[in-house]
């Protein structure tokens, strides 16, 4: 994962009290850690998390107390969601590729159809 990804949950000074919103826990993914993305966007550590279970599929967020579905961010993520946590470089790179066979496909398309009523033009002339 990348070095950007935290969890959101923290705790303030008096946490005995109230928990508060921000980035205090600031734990990072290590290779042996999960993360979860919850479905009202907030990320958090499995530590903090405490995902629904296989019963339940959705739990109340900790940090905005919404009923949200969790999903452990892995490599089987929805590819919409996986694109999230690609760099934009890598994102950049994948859209300009598609945009680039899109244009060719159409250009190719369009021309096909040109030529096609360019011969008709001609044949019209001919009469």
């Amino acid at each position: 994962m990348d070095p950007w990804i935290h969890c959101k949950f923290k705790l303030p000074f008096n946490s005995y009290i109230f928990i508060s919103l921000g980035n205090k826990c600031y734990s990072q993914p290590t290779p042996t850690s999960k993360f979860w993305f919850t479905s009202c966007g907030h990320i958090l550590c499995e530590g903090c998390a405490e995902p629904p279970n296989e019963i339940q599929k959705r739990k109340q967020c900790i940090l905005c107390h919404v009923d949200a579905g969790y999903m452990q961010i892995n490599r089987n993520m929805r590819p919409d969601l996986m694109d999230l946590f690609k760099p934009p470089k890598v994102l950049v790179s994948e859209y300009l590729t598609r945009i680039n066979t899109t244009i060719a496909f159409q250009s190719y398309q369009r021309g096909h159809l040109t030529k096609y009523k360019d011969e008709q033009v001609k044949w019209i002339r001919l009469r």
